[in-house]
C-alpha cells in the first residue's frame, strides 16, 4: 500500500491544501518581516482571531470572484492576521501587506 487514498486525487482537496499552504507561507513571511517569533505566546489568540476574520470574509471574496485562489486567499489572510496582530498591540507596517484595499476594507468591516 502506497499511503494514498481517494483524497489524494480529489481536485478540490488538492486545491484546498494549496490554498492553506499559501496562507501558511504568507503568515511566515509576515511574522518574519515583523520580527515576531513563531513561538510568541500571543500568536495562538492572534491566529484564532485571524481565522474568524478569514472565515467571515473569504466567502465574500469567492462570491465576488469565483476564480479566487491561492494568491487571493494568502493576501486576504495576511490582512486578517495583521488586523488580529494589531489587536495585541503588534504594529503592522502597511508596506508588508498586499496592496488590495478591498481586502483591507472587508477585514475592517468584519472586525467591527
Amino acid at each position: 500500500m502506497d499511503g494514498r487514498d481517494e483524497w489524494d486525487s480529489d481536485p478540490s482537496v488538492q486545491m484546498t491544501r494549496r490554498v492553506f499552504s499559501g496562507m501558511e507561507e504568507a503568515q511566515e513571511k509576515l511574522l518574519e518581516a515583523l520580527m515576531v517569533s513563531q513561538f510568541d505566546k500571543r500568536l495562538r489568540k492572534v491566529r484564532e482571531a485571524a481565522r474568524v476574520l478569514f472565515d467571515r470574509t473569504w466567502p465574500i471574496v469567492l462570491k465576488e470572484d469565483v476564480t479566487a485562489g491561492i494568491n487571493e486567499a494568502a493576501g486576504l489572510y495576511t490582512h486578517c492576521l495583521a488586523r488580529a496582530l494589531a489587536m495585541t498591540d503588534i504594529e503592522v507596517n502597511g508596506d508588508v501587506l498586499s496592496k488590495n484595499d478591498h481586502f483591507k476594507d472587508l477585514v475592517e468591516e468584519a472586525a467591527s
